[in-house]
């Protein structure tokens, strides 16, 4: 999910500050990683630029006025408009694409690249990748068992499938390579 996309939604539910968003964006998202707040930021300013959100200044920032950019009058309030709604429905209503432009995540990348190229042996990159993949498997099976609202359970269920599918993957991986070799 990209940042503009899920600043969008938010904004769907009503007018925000930006470290009010970050903090949002960073619980619906349930990463474990936190939002880059400049991220958040220059994100808004396109927002406000391609007009689907409007920016305004509150907390003491002068009304009418330019929204101050530095100091203690710094917050921005911002809220989606019309067309930031229909971009944001067109988004919601669109096929997905993977983790990268051709639906690849990285343990999948580095496992290609090492086939393609010929510059590291592709059985120890797949041996390499799984440990990795099993343990984030495991702790995302201790967040599905401890998860209370629909929200946690959902992004646990998806975060554990993508991880299934890639573990199932390196498995049909290791086991062409070795068919591969043993010839």
């Amino acid at each position: 999910m990209s940042v503009r996309e899920g600043l969008l939604a938010l904004l769907a539910q009503g007018p925000r500050h930006g470290y009010q968003l970050k903090g949002e964006l960073e619980r619906a998202l349930v990463t474990g990683r936190p939002v880059n707040v400049g991220q958040v930021y220059s994100t808004l300013d396109r927002l406000v630029r391609d007009g689907l959100v409007t920016e305004s200044a509150s907390d003491g920032a002068a009304e009418g006025g330019t929204v101050p950019r530095a100091g203690p009058e710094r917050r921005r309030r911002f809220e989606i408009t019309d067309a930031g709604r229909a971009a944001l429905s067109a988004w919601f209503a669109a096929t997905p694409i993977g983790d990268d432009a051709t639906g690849r995540t990285p343990d999948v990348a580095r496992v290609l690249l090492a086939v393609a190229t010929g510059t590291a042996d592709p059985l120890a990159v797949v041996r390499a990748q799984r440990g990795p993949v099993v343990a984030r498997l495991q702790a995302v099976r201790q967040v599905q068992r401890a998860a209370t609202d629909l929200h946690d359970a959902l992004a646990a269920d998806a975060d554990a499938a993508r991880l299934e599918a890639t573990l199932a993957w390196l498995d049909r991986t290791e086991e062409r390579l070795r068919t591969k070799r043993s010839r």
